[in-house]
């Protein structure tokens, strides 16, 4: 009897612990099934996500706040909720280049990212929104010298778009996103390769621009949501690596993109008109275009405005670049403000203004970007220039190629010396150059090549430039690479890297 009642009790025991399992199994199924039918984010191109995403252009960034938490009340899954709030803490970084912002929003991307991971991976927008915002964080990363980790969003979000093309070829976004990457990979001077092939990136510029073509033909005839974005960037990287910035001033006057209601796209706008010549356009644009009553604010609107002014010569041009310089709380730009204001001292005051600017920008800002670099080098030097040539070098960084010829030909150059007279030379290379007089601007960058005061400067290095990308209009490639040789082969006392790798890109599309 003892022996039976051992052997019913473990059946017992056997039969409640088996019932027990069978309903904790068929718990855990249901709770995978419900979160597998219910859990799954969605990429959804709603309203809602439509609305916000204008008002982002638009700078409204609190409005498109707003919007999305709507959103997320009607539709909680939908991911392009966490996708556009990424892009709005990006947006605000980049501008405001505050560092405690950054410390703040930045454990959110991950938060984020770890959200869409988790979401439908039948969806184009699954990879490409990844990877976009790795891109958005390469941009805010930039601001603050963060290069290698940037170079590690550059890498992730080439991955990621490479896989995104297998899966979906006909995706418009892969050739947006992929022709950001290529141009930005294919700008990389050639004795950098070996991090291209360490990091296992691959592309060159033509092939950038292309895919960017591509997504702005396909817009013109399809909805695609991020139309605004390509335009912007396609323009962008226009000016920094294109071979002519007239093609950004093309992107940029695009009907289809409002520099009326887009702080963001007058400002680019601008920024393209200073630097092809075209200042007065540019400052029409500024003016008319300021943030304004619910509009995130853009500081290095002052800096901008007053450079163009100061091209233009205006009187008022230091109001904005002191403002600049005094409010400003990021870190770029500051010591290029300063030294612009000691230039413009140097115009309308006198030396002695000129150099307590001087002073005072040594120990403003931060040297972190090429320009700041370059401008306390400069600052460091103490040199004050020839006021006639600093009128005509403004002149012609304005696009006021007549009257900065106007001042140097009244200024003798034998009556200058050192790098004046070479400067004075170079400066009408440049005019004549820039109003198509190509014969005439080759032989005076020869000449000056020939100058003995010109060695080891910017000046010669930079004119060698020049003759090799005029020689490669007129279709003379032969001749053009001899000079982008002839370029590589000197050495320049500023800008010598960004020099020498317009010359290795020029060297590309010749051999």
């Amino acid at each position: 009897m003892k022996f039976c009642y051992i052997d019913i009790s473990i059946r017992l025991n056997v039969n409640i612990k088996n019932k027990i399992m069978k309903k904790i199994f068929l718990t855990f199924c249901l709770s995978v099934t419900v979160l597998g039918v219910f859990g799954k984010g969605s990429f959804e191109i709603t309203t809602n996500i439509k609305t916000a995403y204008a008002n982002i252009i638009e700078l409204r960034l609190e409005v498109a706040t707003t919007i999305l938490a709507n959103e997320k009340k009607v539709n909680s899954d939908n991911l392009m909720v966490e996708y556009l709030e990424n892009y709005i803490d990006c947006i605000k970084i980049f501008i405001s280049e505050d560092a405690a912002l950054f410390d703040k929003l930045e454990p959110q991307k991950y938060k984020r990212l770890d959200k869409i991971e988790a979401g439908d991976k039948s969806s184009e927008y699954y990879l490409h929104t990844q990877a976009m915002m790795r891109i958005h964080w390469l941009m805010a990363r930039s601001k603050f010298g963060e290069s290698l980790a940037a170079i590690r969003e550059l890498k992730k979000a080439s991955q990621l778009f490479n896989d995104n093309e297998k899966k979906f070829p006909n995706f418009i976004g892969n050739d947006h996103g992929l022709g950001c990457i290529h141009v930005m990979v294919g700008a990389i001077p050639d004795d950098l390769s070996w991090g291209k092939s360490l990091l296992g990136l691959s592309g060159d510029l033509n092939q950038g621009f292309r895919e960017l073509a591509n997504v702005l033909t396909y817009s013109k005839s399809n909805y695609y949501l991020f139309e605004d974005e390509a335009i912007m960037m396609t323009a962008y990287l226009q000016l920094q690596f294109g071979r002519d910035k007239n093609d950004a001033w093309t992107t940029m006057s695009s009907p289809r993109i409002s520099i009326t209601k887009s702080p963001i796209a007058a400002y680019l706008k601008a920024l393209v008109g200073v630097y092809s010549g075209r200042t007065s356009a540019a400052i029409s644009v500024l003016a008319a275009s300021k943030s304004k009553g619910n509009q995130y604010a853009i500081p290095q609107w002052d800096y901008l405005y007053g450079t163009a002014k100061l091209y233009r010569l205006d009187k008022n041009a230091d109001f904005y670049l002191n403002r600049f310089a005094t409010t400003f709380k990021g870190r770029n730009q500051i010591k290029q403000a300063y030294e612009k204001l000691a230039q413009h001292a140097l115009v309308f005051k006198g030396e002695s203004s000129c150099k307590a600017y001087i002073t005072k920008g040594k120990t403003k800002g931060h040297a972190d970007s090429d320009g700041d670099k370059t401008a306390q080098e400069t600052m460091n030097t103490g040199r004050i220039p020839d006021v006639d040539l600093l009128k005509a070098d403004l002149l012609h960084s304005g696009g006021y190629y007549t009257k900065s010829l106007e001042i140097l030909n009244a200024t003798p150059n034998n009556r200058l010396s050192g790098e004046d007279k070479v400067q004075h030379l170079y400066l009408q290379g440049r005019n004549y150059q820039d109003k198509k007089s190509y014969t005439e601007a080759v032989n005076i960058y020869k000449d000056l090549l020939d100058m003995s005061e010109s060695k080891g400067m910017y000046y010669a290095c930079n004119a060698a430039l020049q003759i090799g990308l005029i020689y490669e209009k007129k279709g003379l490639k032969t001749t053009a690479k001899q000079y982008f040789e002839k370029c590589l082969s000197l050495d320049s006392n500023k800008y010598e890297g960004s020099i020498h790798a317009r010359a290795k890109i020029g060297l590309s599309r010749v051999e």
